[in-house]
Order: C-alpha cells, then sequence, then structure tokens
C-alpha cells in the first residue's frame, strides 16, 4: 500500500512539473500586434529634433554576458569564466551572427531567434517575463524568420527591440507588455534620440518614428543597411546612413 501511495504521489509530482507552460517553444505564441497600420506623421516639427538631438542613447554595459545562436545566454566573470543563466530552444531559422545581451539594474534581457526578448534576473536566473516580437503573418508563414538581430536598446526605462518578424516594438520594461510595435524587419542597429527612433529596415529604408506611439514620419529608402547616426551641420540637422545624408525633419535626400 505504501508503494502505491509513493507510486501516485511522483505521477502526480511529475505530471504537474510538466503541466507548467513553458515560455519558449514550444508553447501558445501570442503576437504583439496585428494587421493594422500606424498614420504617416509627416515632417517631424523642428522643435522634437532640436531636443532628441542631445538625447541620443548609446548602448552601454555594465556587465558582460554573451549569447550564442543556440538561444543560450552566460554570464562573463572578470577572469573569463561563464556561467550560463539560460538555455532557450534552438531553432532552424536563424542568423548567423553575433549578439550581445543587454544588462541594466540586476536584469538581463536578450532577444532570441525564437522571435522572442526575455528577461532574466542575473541572480537567480529567473524569467521574469517573455514578450513575442513578430507579426502573426510571420508567425504562421513556413521557414519564417523571427530571430531578433538587432542590438536592443533600453533609455530611461524605456525598452527598444526590433526582429525581422515584421516588428519594431517598445516594450514595457516591468512587465513584457508591448507599448507599440511598427510593422518593420530589423536587422541593423538602431538609433533612439529621446523622442525619435531613426530605423533601417532589411527593406532598405530608413524609418523616423515617434517613440512616444510609434507613428512613422517618414521613410526614405537607403542604399546601405547600416546604423543611422545624427548630425547637427551647418545648423541644419542631418540623419546619416552610410554616404547618404536625409533632412531630419523631412527624410528628404541631401544628395
Amino acid at each position: 500500500m505504501k508503494k502505491t501511495y509513493l507510486l501516485l504521489f511522483l505521477l502526480v509530482l511529475f505530471v504537474g512539473a510538466c503541466s507548467k507552460p513553458d515560455p519558449i517553444l514550444p508553447g501558445v505564441r501570442t503576437p504583439v500586434f496585428g494587421m493594422s497600420e500606424p498614420a504617416l506623421l509627416g515632417n517631424i516639427p523642428v522643435d522634437v529634433v532640436t531636443n532628441s538631438f542631445g538625447r541620443i542613447k548609446k548602448i552601454e554595459q555594465q556587465k558582460s554576458y554573451e549569447q550564442n545562436i543556440n538561444n543560450e545566454v552566460f554570464e562573463i566573470a572578470s577572469d573569463g569564466t561563464k556561467r550560463k543563466i539560460f538555455a532557450g530552444f534552438p531553432t532552424e531559422s536563424k542568423i548567423d551572427v553575433s549578439r550581445t545581451p543587454l544588462f541594466y539594474k540586476n536584469f538581463v534581457y536578450a532577444g532570441l531567434t525564437t522571435g522572442e526578448l526575455i528577461k532574466i534576473n542575473s541572480k537567480t536566473k529567473n524569467i521574469e517575463w517573455i514578450a513575442d516580437v513578430y507579426k502573426d503573418m510571420d508567425m504562421l508563414s513556413v521557414g519564417s524568420v523571427l530571430d531578433i538581430v538587432a542590438p536592443l536598446v533600453i533609455d530611461e526605462d524605456r525598452l527598444f527591440a526590433g526582429g525581422m518578424g515584421h516588428a519594431f516594438c517598445q516594450i514595457n520594461i516591468a512587465n513584457g507588455d508591448k507599448k507599440w510595435c511598427a510593422d518593420i524587419s530589423v536587422a541593423s542597429p538602431f538609433m533612439i534620440a529621446g523622442d525619435i527612433a531613426f530605423v533601417v529596415g532589411v527593406d532598405s529604408r530608413l524609418y523616423a518614428l515617434n517613440t512616444k506611439n510609434g507613428g512613422v514620419y517618414w521613410v526614405a529608402d537607403v542604399k546601405r543597411a547600416v546604423q543611422p547616426r545624427m548630425k547637427l551641420d551647418d545648423g541644419k540637422y542631418f540623419v546619416i546612413v552610410g554616404k547618404q545624408w536625409f533632412d531630419a525633419t523631412s527624410g528628404v535626400d541631401d544628395d
């Protein structure tokens, strides 16, 4: 009888452990946004450009972390030793490029090849939340690449992430909810400048976005998919992508 109760207890324990939903593939996926498109806002007001110029956010790492294309995240100690803090599911669809998780206020943020963005407690290794950064039509397509390749950016607790699944998003850093998403597939580093985000999509187009609501100010064609930078020249603000100079307010190519 005791053996029977023991077996029943172990069976319940096993089933309970298996029933816990695994947030990283496989599992129920919830896309961050549907098919709606943000309206074009037109030219950026000069005062918005001026105020944003001095607020360009650079990626700053307080601690060293490493990530591989199999969705494993490691903490790198000062002596070079590695401690694995996360192991996700590897995927067939991925981009073989180096990537670096972002460490901010004792938490690690990493974009995965599954199109998921995760927040990890660096001390306990617990997953605080998972956010899907992709458009639903891409998840349903066979062989879709949902990889989050572009470096994440955190600016005053505003978390920005861009994935290959037609989603560039601002994510609530506390709970992982999306604040807004724009229909842009992103692979290159982007620039956050205060109330403006300058993003080069894989479609070779430069997007100027309002960081408050994700609205698109203007869109311009680029010759190279590289990180944008902003410059003040002779009293006028420009966004530079490769050798192209764009008027920051209107997106007009200055060439």
